[in-house]
């Protein structure tokens, strides 16, 4: 995987465990000389290694992370036996070989293992259950022995080196589809937790839709990485999912593996879109004719339906969305179509006529999400066009204020507003005398991208905003100004400014070096440096959220790129890390951790920071306007202050109120301004 650095997949992880027991045991037989150059260290060899050690004592205990790994390697083997069924075939017999070479080694070093009365080898653990998918023990893959070479307590080991030193590759084809299709079940559930969590309150739109885009990608580029033993043979690849599959179904229901539901409806789903996608035809004006979604219980999860109720399911939504999807190019701004991992898949499907199992994993993936939003599937759309008018409507009356600086915001109704358009297929059907329909466009029925477009036009505004405050000041002296009159006891009775107190709260490291200042003497010293170039030297360059300037970075390279590009595997490892490194320091020293829990820190991590994107930035902006502008128009000592810049008056106005000998009575005529036009509204 590209991105160990930050998430590890079960395949690497089985990797990585095993080199560390067979360095360990390189290293520690001081009698193991390999032969100069390229040395290649066998399964066979690992118990002529332990019995040495054992022999010869050259090992007092076992450190318990090679214990660990040890019992890791063994335990993802045996899991995965009974899908080994053909006794004669060459995977079957390099599979039980490797097992029976690691049992014996692990009874060899039994005796050496500190805690191997109290910790038994479990040949039951993990194989039938949800927490083997969680767990992360181990090693840095970069350097796997340095945990035992450096320990206090290590042992007399070899001198030999193990620069040139590679561990046989004992992981057949078979048993790395096995660990990759646990891996897209970790993924799923992730996805599926998220929705669900939003349906309930605990989760943002926008954030859901980012986590599961990012996903999406996770899920590809493991599915890439595990297709490349099959480059040369990818029928080889479906020949073991149905055999998978076959085995899955040969086993009772109650004995089945945790993760046989996303291997029955990856299936399922990649012989629907066989037919959704290859029988696209783009026929022009005909096409809008063709047959909507039909009513439908999605009161239920996928994986609660009998077998041929889903596939009917998965069917009509797949061919809703593709339907859609296929007109974009046609009747919309090409923006959308290339704005969330699944869109811009089944885009390219569609084009090309094909599909695999990228594209099946995604549209599994996009079932779950309409059938987790049940009947509320609209709401998305309704919800995108409600922020958005009401955005529209803030920035107008800005506007209509005559305060400076407003271009960028302007831009942005204009960019907003060519993307949302207008329902241009329905226009085109009544043109063509065809009966409208349901409201087309864009985000009827697909709630991924309606969230990572309101995520994207969201961050858009905060950034402009951001701008606009740097580069004016009316919010930052509106800051100051506040503070001060609930400093000083001068705000009215029973009246305070929470949407403003908000803002102060979550943007104070970005503007004032972490707090505002609470004595009267310093009041205009810390506006005016915060206002000087020094002081905006210090501020923060995009705000508070890394992980949010990503995804903004993410897509101005598709405007730049004409809209053909989409994220690339380093840009989800900068976007995980940034996450990672934003929230909390790991407690696992970096190492690498699994899918499944970088993808649950990654939901936390993004709902915080949607959370920052709802701050009230226009509303606060629009009201400190007219404050300021009604204090410059009934204050004239305030209005022909020599402090006032004659381009700009309104950043001036704070300046000259902190500067005035009489600072504590327009403070107090300031705060009831304050009062007076939050209360018209």
């Amino acid at each position: 995987m590209s991105s160990t650095e930050t998430y590890e997949t079960r395949y690497s992880r089985y990797k990585r465990s095993t080199r560390n027991v067979a360095l360990w045991l390189a290293v520690t037989d001081c009698d193991f000389k390999p032969q100069q150059g390229e040395y290649i260290l066998t399964a066979s060899q690992f118990v002529e290694l332990e019995n040495n050690i054992v022999a010869c004592k050259y090992a007092d205990h076992v450190l318990r992370l090679i214990v660990s790994d040890l019992r890791d390697t063994i335990n993802s083997r045996r899991a995965q036996s009974k899908f080994y069924r053909d006794e004669g075939s060459a995977s079957h017999k390099t599979h039980q070989y490797f097992i029976q070479q690691l049992e014996q080694l692990y009874e060899t070093l039994r005796p050496l293992m500190l805690d191997y009365k109290e910790t038994p080898l479990d040949s039951k653990y993990g194989s039938d259950t949800a927490a083997m998918a969680n767990r992360c023990k181990g090693l840095k893959i970069e350097e796997p022995s340095k945990g035992f070479l450096d320990a206090p307590d290590a042992p007399a080991r070899s001198t030999c080196s193990t620069e040139n030193l590679t561990v046989e590759d004992t992981t057949d084809r078979e048993f790395g589809v096995l660990l990759l299709l646990q891996d897209l079940w970790s993924i799923r559930q992730s996805i599926q937790k998220t929705w669900a969590d939003y349906r309930q309150g605990k989760r943002t739109f926008e954030a859901a839709a980012v986590t599961t885009d990012i996903a999406l990608h996770v899920a590809a580029e493991s599915l890439q990485e595990g297709l490349k033993p099959f480059s040369d043979d990818l029928q080889g690849f479906d020949k073991i999912m149905t055999s998978i599959l076959q085995e899955i179904y040969r086993t009772a229901p109650q004995d089945r593996p945790y993760w046989h539901e996303v291997v029955m409806n990856l299936h399922m789903v990649a012989e629907t879109l066989h037919f959704v996608v290859g029988g696209w035809k783009e026929d022009g004006d005909g096409v809008l004719s063709e047959w909507t979604a039909p009513a439908l219980d999605l009161n239920r999860a996928l994986d609660e339906m009998m077998d041929s109720e889903r596939g009917v399911v998965a069917f009509v939504l797949l061919k809703e969305v593709a339907r859609e999807c296929g007109l974009w190019g046609l009747h919309h701004p090409r923006l959308c179509a290339t704005m969330d991992w699944f869109t811009m898949m089944l885009g390219h499907g569609l084009s090309q006529r094909a599909t695999n199992y990228e594209l099946a994993f995604a549209g599994l993936a996009y079932i779950d999400i309409r059938l987790a939003m049940g009947t509320e599937v609209a709401q998305p759309r309704l919800q995108l066009e409600e922020w958005t008018q009401s955005t529209t409507a803030l920035i107008k009356a800005l506007s209509k204020t005559g305060a400076p600086g407003l271009e960028q915001l302007e831009d942005f109704i204009r960019i907003t507003k060519k993307t949302l358009g207008k329902d241009h297929v329905n226009a085109r059907r009544e043109s063509l005398g065809i009966p409208t329909e349901q409201p087309f466009g864009l985000f009827s029925c697909q709630p991924l991208l309606a969230g990572k477009m309101l995520w994207l036009w969201k961050v858009s505004l905060y950034r402009r905003l951001l701008n606009l405050t740097r580069s004016r000041g009316v919010l930052l002296g509106m800051f100051h100004l506040y503070n001060a009159a609930a400093c000083e006891g001068l705000l009215p009775a029973g009246w305070s400014w929470p949407a403003l107190q908000q803002l102060i709260d979550a943007l104070g490291p970005i503007f004032l070096g972490g707090k505002l200042p609470t004595e009267r003497a310093r009041y205009r010293q810390s506006l005016q440096y915060s206002l000087s170039p020094k002081g905006r030297a210090r501020w923060v360059d995009d705000g508070l959220i890394p992980l949010m300037n990503q995804m903004v970075g993410s897509a101005h390279n598709l405007q730049r790129h004409n809209l053909q590009r989409h994220w690339t595997p380093q840009d989800i490892q900068r976007v995980l890390a940034d996450s990672n490194e934003s929230t909390k320091k790991r407690a696992d020293g970096g190492r690498p951790q699994p899918v499944s829990e970088v993808l649950g820190q990654l939901r936390r991590n993004l709902n915080l920071e949607a959370d920052r994107l709802c701050l009230p930035w226009l509303q606060c902006q629009l009201d400190a306007t007219k404050i300021l502008q009604q204090v410059l128009e009934k204050e004239k000592e305030t209005h022909r202050s020599p402090l006032i810049p004659q381009n700009d008056l309104l950043v001036g106005v704070a300046v000259v109120i902190f500067s005035h000998k009489k600072e504590c009575k327009f403070l107090g005529k300031v705060a009831q301004i304050m009062k007076a036009v939050l209360g018209s509204k």
